[in-house]
Order: structure tokens, then C-alpha cells, then sequence
């Protein structure tokens, strides 16, 4: 049973209780039940995030969505008789086993975001399959158990909303062509079913769908929520009337985040006409429950209609038991009568205070004075729909894969979206050559110590110009990295080392391409061991800079100020590495700089691959190096200074 108001209870085996803090009201549902969650849009979409996310402010929003001052809600929420937010008395003990709550709380909620956020290259199946790896414990991703098979989870995932003949199809997206946006809203929806949650939490799943997509997607939610006896809370905006009907149950925001109904859905119409509001011909059930949560309600408030209308109704009936009908009908306790009604239209508070007193009020308020079905501070776990006991232990680790596993898993995906981007790496490829070519031209087999600097330098600032360019285009999978995150897939370091290790291939390639054709073409010392030496500085320095432009693309927050912070980055690197300005004269409120920038360290070793090679002498090294300014307390660097 789902029910909001103080406090926050969960009950989540067969039956399930919640009280939101975010409310003065309450109110209940079964234990596969799909609610509906109406209200403006800051309302609904603030309370869904609170309630997958455990958004712990506890304020009170006004009619813009902004936070007024002075005006929290206090409380403490429960799941299974477990804290999850709240008041811990300062116990040490309470906030450690809260903190781990918070964790559980976390992996037993799914939330399905409003965007589609998912990697297009990436097909049906193996965005369900990456998920559902990212949940599921190493032995039975190597068991097999989360397959695209039928008999696999991710196979019956595909098969319950519809997506079996397209799941070797890209997703997609407006580049790439893949599913439709039908599809992929199933995608969106999909991605958080291949997991088991007993609570599964949905902000505005229609956006960007007609009604018939919006209908068949509520019913497959509402045969999988009974089949897995899950909870589904779904906000929607603008629902239509055959949505609205496939509900059991709708909870009703108004201004403030106040709770002013929330039960059957097909009573919820007669529960605001028994509080003098009348719905206009032409107007369905939704548009009017949506007009009584805001101020719009001004224009629905009849109560001399309504009065009107129950005398005519008591004197057609007339006789006991047309007076028992009408009691049926009229609840005694499931709103005020029309003479206790105020002459004016109610306000969120008073329709919080309303409901409380109501049959449904009182009824959730009485079930949360009964002991916990499943009180798992005792142990008593209850079990799943499959009559398995619930593995508390599993849900409480934030992680359900090994660390090794994560960065596995994030290394395949993006490795196998790089592989793909065929049109990136054949761009990259003839970008490497032609740039090798024509700085080997300008500099064929010169003899000229300053060339030599030159061109080391030159290469360096095209590794440099390469990363600064490619970082703001990063910033397109921040959205799946933050999707994936909130609901626990993996840890950050282990998709930070993942998509770099997945990197070196295109890195290791345009080294090779660039390096080899300038170094033979400018006539570097032709040794083995320099050759290979230039190239593992050349690639040291190609991953050093994708990773600082990396972390300039995982803080900033738009690609203008990547773009801005990576010349910064570039400017210090030029003007510091040693070849604009020797690093024997740079002033010494400024040679910090010198030691801290990356290039002024893989420039000085390619330099001294060259230049303590064989080919020269050591006066002649000691003569160019000092002529040049990079000497070290007065004595020119040595080879050692390469390692």
C-alpha cells in the first residue's frame, strides 16, 4: 500500500506503506497498484525526485517552485521499519545505520527520467544488458543469467514492452538514425526494469509521445507492476482520459506540495464534488482534478449548485432507501457536507486538513498504528513475488558488481562505441596523416637544432589542439553518467579508468600514424630504442592531456566554459613548456609553472631522446642544450631527467 503524508513508512514485500514528509496528507493503495501522481509541474515532478532520490531539504515550495523562507516539515522516513531520513537523536550508532539505509533505500527504487538519455550507437539489448550487468552480482553475469535470451531477464524485459524484434537496432538518437521515439521511451523505461525494485518511480514517461504510445506504455507498466507486484508512481503531464483510466489509484498535488487526495482514482471526482466544485461539461476527469489542485478552482466552486443539486437528489429518493444510497454515495466521513463548507474556494491547507478527517484520511492513519507487516530491524524480510525471501544484505551494498567488474563492464561499452564512431576514426585517421605529412615536408631531414625543437614542439601542440577539441563533445554522456549514478550502476572511478582504458586504441593509432611519418621524414636518431621511446612519450603525453581535458569537461557546466578553460590550459603549456620562453630565464616567481605543466616535461624528454642519443657527442648534447636555456642549476639535463 502506498501511502504520503508525515513521516515516511515503507512497507515494500506484498503490501508497502510511505509517508512523505513533503505533506500534511496521506493516503493508500495496494501493493501492485500503479498510482498516478497529479499536480502543477513543479509539484509533481519535486515530489518523484524526492521519493526516488531521498532528497532530504523537507521544504515547502511555492507556486513557482521556489523554496519560501521559514516553512520546513519535520518527520522521519521509514522504510520496513528501517531510518532512511529523519532525526537519528544524535546517535552514532543511528546516523552509521542511516547512512546504510539511505543506500538500501537507493537500490530499492528505480526512477524513470522525463529525457532519454542513452548512448545511440549502443543497441536495445545491450543498453538493457549494460544495465542489468550493472545490478546484477559477478556470478551471474558470468552465469549468464541477465542474457538477451528469452529465458534471460533482459530477454523477458524485451518481450514484456514489445521490443524483441528491434533489440540488435541502435537507440539512437536526432543524428543517429535508430527506434523510433516510441521505442525509445520504452528504451528509458526498460533500462530500469531489468533490475529487481519493488518500487518504481516515473517523472512525466509521456513527454514527447501521442496519446497511444502514452496508453500502451501505462498498461504494459500496469501487467508488470501486477506480474512482479511492484509499486509504479507515475506523474504525467496532460494526461489523457484513457490514461487516467488505467490507474488504481492517483494522488493529487496542490500548491505548497500538499497532498489533497490521494485514493481510488474513480472516486476522486465525487470526493471534490462533495466539496462544492463542479466539473464543466466537456471537461474530463483529469483537466478538472488538475483545475481544483491550482487556482483555477476559484471558477469551479459552486457550492450553491451542489446544494441545490443534493435537495433534489433527497427528495426524488424520498425513502429509506433512497437515504441508505445516498449515504452510500456520501460517505460520512469522506469530505465535509456542503453546509459545513466555507462560502469561499478551499486553500491547500485547508484541503490537507480536509482529506485527513475524510474516510480515506482517517483509514491510512489508522493503518499506520498497526504493527509492520515486514519489520526488517527484526529480521522479518517478507519475500518476493516469486515467494523468494528478500535479500536485504545484496539491496545494502551500493554496488552490486566488484570493482573490477564495473570498470570491465564501462571498458566493453565504451570500447564498443568506439568501434563503432567509423566516421571518427577514419576522420581522425586522415587528420593524422595529412598533418604528419605536412609537417614532415616543411622539416624533411633537416639538420638544423632549432627544427628540431620546432617540431617536437609543433607535435605536442597537435596532441593538445586534438584533446582541447574533443572534450566539449564529453559533455553529451554526463547525462547517462548522472542517470547511471543515482541509481547505484557502478562507482565513478570505475567509468573514469573504463572509458580511458577504452581510449587507448584510438590514442596508441594516432600516435603511430602522426609520430612514425614525422619522425622518419624529419630524420630523428634512427634507433630502435629512440623510436619507441618517442613514441611512449608522445602517447604518455595523448593520454595525459584527454584526461586533464576530461576532468575540464566533467566539472564545467556548459561546453562554452570548456572551451574557455582548455585554451587557459593550452595557453599555460605553450607559454611555459620551454620553447617560447627558455626555461633559463623565466623568472623565478613564474618557474613553478615550468615544473608543473605536463609539457614542458614530455618536451624536455624528446629532447633529450634526441639529443643524448648516440648521434651527439655529450659537449655537443651539453652545447645545444645549454645554448637553448634547459639546464638545471647550471648544468645542462641529463638523460636521466627522461624517466
Amino acid at each position: 500500500l502506498l501511502h504520503l503524508g508525515m513521516g515516511m513508512t515503507l512497507d515494500s514485500a506484498s503490501d508497502s506503506d510511505y509517508n512523505d514528509n513533503h505533506s500534511n496528507s496521506d493516503g493508500n493503495g495496494n501493493g501492485n497498484d500503479m498510482e498516478e501522481l497529479l499536480g502543477n509541474r513543479h509539484q509533481d515532478r519535486n515530489y518523484n525526485n524526492r521519493l526516488s532520490t531521498n532528497d532530504n531539504d523537507n521544504h515547502n515550495h511555492n507556486h513557482n517552485g521556489n523554496v519560501p523562507e521559514n516553512k520546513f516539515l519535520t518527520g522521519q522516513i521509514l522504510y520496513n521499519n528501517l531510518l532512511v531520513e529523519g532525526d537519528d537523536n544524535n546517535d552514532e550508532d543511528a546516523a552509521t545505520a542511516k547512512l546504510k539505509n539511505q543506500t538500501l533505500y537507493r537500490n530499492l527504487v528505480a526512477f524513470v527520467r522525463q529525457n532519454d538519455a542513452h548512448s545511440p550507437r549502443f543497441t536495445v539489448g545491450e543498453t538493457f544488458t549494460f544495465s542489468g550487468s550493472c545490478k546484477t552480482k559477478d556470478s551471474d553475469i558470468k552465469n549468464k543469467n541477465i542474457n538477451v535470451d528469452e529465458g534471460g531477464r533482459v530477454g523477458l524485459t524485451l518481450k514484456g514492452l514489445g521490443l524483441a524484434h528491434v533489440k540488435d537496432t541502435f537507440v539512437g538518437n536526432e543524428v543517429i538514425r535508430g527506434v523510433s521515439g516510441g521505442q525509445r521511451r520504452r528504451v528509458t523505461l526498460g533500462e530500469m526494469m531489468t533490475f529487481n525494485t519493488p518500487l518504481l518511480c516515473g517523472d512525466e514517461i509521456s513527454t514527447g509521445l501521442d496519446t497511444a504510445s502514452t496508453v500502451d506504455i501505462l498498461r504494459i507498466l500496469s501487467y508488470l507492476g501486477r506480474l512482479l507486484n511492484r509499486v509504479t508512481v507515475v506523474s504525467l503531464l496532460q494526461p489523457s482520459p484513457e490514461a487516467v483510466s488505467l490507474f488504481d489509484e492517483i494522488i493529487l498535488l496542490s500548491a505548497g506540495g500538499h497532498v489533497i487526495y490521494t485514493g481510488p482514482a474513480g472516486e476522486a471526482v465525487g470526493y471534490f464534488r462533495d466539496l462544492g466544485y463542479v466539473q464543466p461539461d466537456g471537461m474530463d476527469d483529469a483537466d478538472f482534478l488538475l483545475a481544483v489542485a491550482s487556482s483555477d478552482r476559484n471558477h469551479l466552486f459552486r457550492r450553491d449548485l451542489v446544494a441545490e443539486e443534493r435537495e433534489n437528489e433527497r427528495e426524488e429518493d424520498g425513502n429509506d432507501d433512497g437515504d441508505k444510497k445516498n449515504e452510500h454515495e456520501e460517505p460520512a466521513k469522506n469530505a465535509s457536507t456542503t453546509n459545513d463548507q466555507p462560502e469561499k474556494p478551499h486553500t491547500p491547507e485547508s484541503f490537507a486538513e480536509i482529506f485527513q478527517e475524510s474516510k480515506d484520511g482517517l483509514k491510512i492513519a489508522d493503518r499506520q498504528q498497526q504493527p509492520w507487516k515486514y519489520d526488517w530491524s527484526k529480521g522479518d524480510i517478507g519475500t518476493t513475488a516469486k515467494g523468494e525471501p528478500y535479500d536485504i544484505e545484496s539491496f545494502k551494498q551500493k554496488y552490486q558488481n566488484s570493482f573490477i567488474m564495473s570498470v570491465w563492464l564501462n571498458m566493453k561499452r565504451s570500447f564498443i562505441l568506439w568501434t563503432r564512431d567509423r566516421t571518427y576514426i577514419r576522420a581522425s585517421a586522415i587528420k593524422n596523416i595529412a598533418m604528419g605529412l605536412s609537417v614532415g615536408a616543411v622539416f624533411f631531414e633537416t639538420d638544423v637544432n632549432s627544427s628540431f625543437f620546432g617540431v617536437l614542439f609543433q607535435g605536442n601542440l597537435f596532441i593538445m589542439l586534438g584533446a582541447m577539441t574533443a572534450a566539449p563533445e564529453n559533455l553529451g554522456d554526463r547525462a547517462i553518467f548522472y542517470k547511471h549514478a543515482d541509481s547505484n550502476f557502478y562507482p565513478a572511478l570505475s567509468y573514469v579508468i573504463g572509458q580511458a582504458l577504452a581510449l587507448v586504441p584510438q590514442m596508441i593509432l594516432d600516435v603511430i600514424l602522426f609520430g612514425t611519418i614525422v619522425y622518419w621524414m624529419v630524420g630523428f636518431t634512427a634507433t630502435a630504442s629512440g623510436f619507441f621511446l618517442y613514441l611512449a612519450l608522445f602517447f604518455s603525453f595523448n593520454f595525459t592531456m584527454g584526461q586533464s581535458f576530461g576532468v575540464l569537461s566533467a566539472i564545467a557546466p556548459s561546453k562554452t566554459v570548456v572551451q574557455a578553460g582548455g585554451a587557459v590550459i593550452l595557453l599555460f603549456n605553450v607559454l611555459f613548456c620551454g620553447f617560447i620562453i627558455s626555461p633559463d630565464v623565466i623568472p623565478d616567481y613564474y618557474i613553478w609553472l615550468y615544473w608543473m605543466v605536463p609539457l614542458s616535461w614530455v618536451y624536455r624528454a624528446l629532447l633529450l631522446n634526441e639529443y643524448r642519443s648516440d648521434d651527439y657527442s655529450e659537449e655537443d648534447g651539453d652545447l645545444i642544450l645549454k645554448s637553448f636555456g634547459f639546464t638545471y642549476r647550471g648544468e645542462p639535463f641529463q638523460r636521466e631527467w627522461i624517466g
